[in-house]
């Protein structure tokens, strides 16, 4: 057994991690790191949620600010 699993299990608990969402089978990103981005996104205007099925949009304002720091967003979506 690695000396580093209890690291690396407490690294994972602590910044999060790849989870699949149960209702639509796709991955996202988990815990507090998680909970902090999407935090973050939403008070910048970029993403908001579907209250009823809880799925994000992304704002056209969030399609600029990925695109301002190099993510293109508009190729995928």
């Amino acid at each position: 057994r690695s000396t580093l699993f209890p690291y690396t299990t407490l690294f994972r608990s602590l910044m999060g991690g790849a989870c699949v969402d149960s209702t639509e089978g796709h991955f996202h990103l988990s815990g507090p790191l998680g909970r902090y981005l999407l935090q973050r996104l939403m008070e910048l205007g970029w993403v908001r949620s579907n209250r009823e099925n809880h799925a994000l949009h992304i704002c056209p304002s969030g399609l600029k600010g990925f695109a301002e720091i190099g993510i293109n967003l508009a190729d995928i979506l």
